[in-house]
C-alpha cells in the first residue's frame, strides 16, 4: 500500500497592491472654499500577498505627494476652477497600481464682496 502524503503547501503567490475605487474626494465632487481652505484627500490601500511597507503617492495636478503608508492628505492652496488628481501604490517587491486620473472643482465660496 502507498505511504499517503501530505498535499504540498501552496506557495505565497506576488500579487500587486489594490486602491478601492471609492476615494475623497469622488471623481466629479465640487469642493466649496478659497485657497485656503484645506480639503481632505482619503482612500485605502492593500496588498492580499501582506507585503509590508506600501508605499502612497498622491498626484494633484501633475505634483506628486509622498505619503509612504498614510491614506490621507489634507491639502489647500487650490484656485477656482478644475483640478485632477489620482493615486499610486507600490509594494515592497516594486508591484504597483493607480487609480485613474480624477477630477474636482473648487468654487471659491468665500469671496470677499
Amino acid at each position: 500500500a502507498a505511504t499517503p502524503r501530505n498535499p504540498p503547501s501552496s506557495p505565497n503567490v506576488n500579487t500587486p497592491p489594490q486602491i478601492l475605487a471609492e476615494t475623497i474626494p469622488a471623481d466629479g465632487d465640487t469642493l466649496y472654499g478659497n485657497s485656503h481652505t484645506p480639503f481632505l484627500f482619503s482612500w485605502q490601500s492593500f496588498d492580499r500577498d501582506g507585503s509590508k511597507g506600501l508605499e502612497n503617492v498622491l498626484e494633484i495636478d501633475g505634483t506628486r505627494y509622498q505619503g509612504g503608508e498614510l491614506q490621507q492628505f489634507m491639502q489647500s492652496g487650490f484656485s477656482e476652477g478644475r483640478h485632477t488628481f489620482r493615486i499610486l501604490v507600490t509594494d515592497s517587491l516594486g508591484d504597483k497600481d493607480s487609480t485613474d486620473k480624477q477630477e474636482f472643482f473648487v468654487i471659491d465660496a468665500l469671496e470677499a464682496e
